[in-house]
This record gives structure tokens, sequence and C-alpha cells, in this order.
């Protein structure tokens, strides 16, 4: 007789264990930028609201509606209340195909071979106008949208805060003025660059010990987060440097 081998708690967690280590092996095996996955580029975020503008509804004859009429001809486009959470907007790329649909909570992100100065684009906001977001993300980079708040009376999106993370090749320093001039590491002849702000910002060396911008030098690959400013350069808050230039 074959005996039955019970697996007790202890034997289920430790299967579980492992199940969930094995999946971190298989997501980090195959070499990793450390902020995209093959280069590919993320641009994600939240639709927090869209204010929409809207035709009046038709003139009533009753009599005492003499003050909405009179409104209405000084005013004739009503602007509808905010919707908050905005779902199955389409947010695009301009000028490529790539595209997706927000969710039910207002959620989006895109992902795919593009970088430098774009332009995300948001439609179908009750019939109205697109609206437009100009951004700047790296290539291999992952930008994330906070609280993106649509118009379309202007054809305008309207952004908290774009945070940035990337790994990108220092090609130019400015100490004095506390500030590097980066290309992408995923794509570093694409013609893009980045000025990037570190003053303030916390840089450590690949052994995770304090570094300032003098230590720095061109062809240094450092892991960038930081903030994305409406002029498109990049306020740092922290970066380590993964390698030094030629190291490979």
């Amino acid at each position: 007789m074959t005996a039955t081998r019970h697996t007790g708690p202890m034997q289920l967690r430790s299967i579980a264990l492992g199940f969930v280590l094995a999946l971190s092996a298989c997501a980090g095996g195959g070499g990793s930028t450390g902020t995209g996955i093959s280069g590919l580029t993320t641009a994600q975020g939240n639709i927090a609201s869209a204010q929409t503008a809207r035709r009046p509804a038709a003139r009533r004859s009753d009599a005492r509606t003499w003050l909405a009429r009179l409104l209405e001809s000084v005013a004739p486009v009503r602007i509808a209340d905010a919707v908050t959470g905005v779902a199955n907007v389409t947010v695009k790329i301009e000028g490529t195909s790539l595209a997706t649909v927000s969710d039910a909570s207002g959620s989006f992100s895109l992902q795919g071979d593009f970088g430098g100065p774009i332009t995300l684009v948001f439609e179908g906001i009750d019939g109205g106008v697109p609206a437009r977001l100009g951004i700047n993300v790296p290539t291999g980079g992952t930008l994330t949208l906070t609280n993106v708040r649509l118009d379309d009376r202007s054809g305008q999106a309207f952004v908290d805060a774009r945070n940035l993370s990337f790994d990108g090749v220092v090609a130019g320093t400015n100490c004095p003025g506390g500030s590097l001039d980066m290309v992408s590491e995923a794509t570093p002849d694409d013609g893009n660059r980045y000025a990037v702000n570190v003053q303030g910002a916390i840089l450590r060396d690949s052994a995770g010990a304090p570094i300032q911008c003098p230590d720095l030098s061109t062809g240094d690959v450092l892991s960038v987060q930081g903030l994305v400013r409406d002029d498109g350069g990049v306020d740092c808050h922290e970066a380590d440097r993964r390698r030094g230039p030629g190291t490979g």
C-alpha cells in the first residue's frame, strides 16, 4: 500500500514562497535597465476629472424662465460639472498607433517604443474636443502622471505631478550650476537630451555611498528619479551611479 502524503501549513507556505521567488527571478532575468522592459517606455497615470462644455437645454415656454433665457443669451454655452474618476477615455500618443482606454478609476498605462518630447491625446470626453498634454520622457523610462485634469473647452490637459524614473548616460556636467546633461541609456543617439537638475538631490555610487556632482563624469550611467517640470527639464530627487564610463 502506498502511503498518502499530506501537505501541512508550513509546507504550503514554503511552496507559496518558492513560487513567488520563482516569479521574481523570471521578472529579473535577461538583463534590465532598472526602469523599463527591454527599452520600452511607459507613460501611465490617472485621470482625476474632466470639464466639458455642453449646449444648453431647449428653451421652455414658461414665462417664469425669463431669467434663465437671459442668462443663456449672455452665455450660450453652459459648463457641465466636472466628472471625477473618468473612465472610458481613449489615451493616445500623437503620431503613433499606441492607444489605451482609462479604466473605471480613470487609470491608464501606455507602453511602447517612444521617447523624448511627445504629446498625449485624451479623446471621448463626453463627445467634446480632445485634450492634449505635452510630456518629456526618455526612452526606457517610466513617467507617472498624477491627477490629470481634462478641459475640452481649451483642448488642454493639466496634471498635478509628473514623476519620472529612467536610466541615463551623463553627456555633460555643469556642477557649478547644479545640472547634468543626460541622454537615455536605451537610445543615447536619438537626438534627445534631458537637463537634469541635481541641486539638493541624493546621489550615490554603485556601492550606495554618498557622492557629489563633481564625482560624476561624462559616460556615467545613472538611475534617476525625480519630477519633470512644465518646461521638460527634470528635477532629480535621487540618483544612483550604476557604472562608470567604459565599464560595460
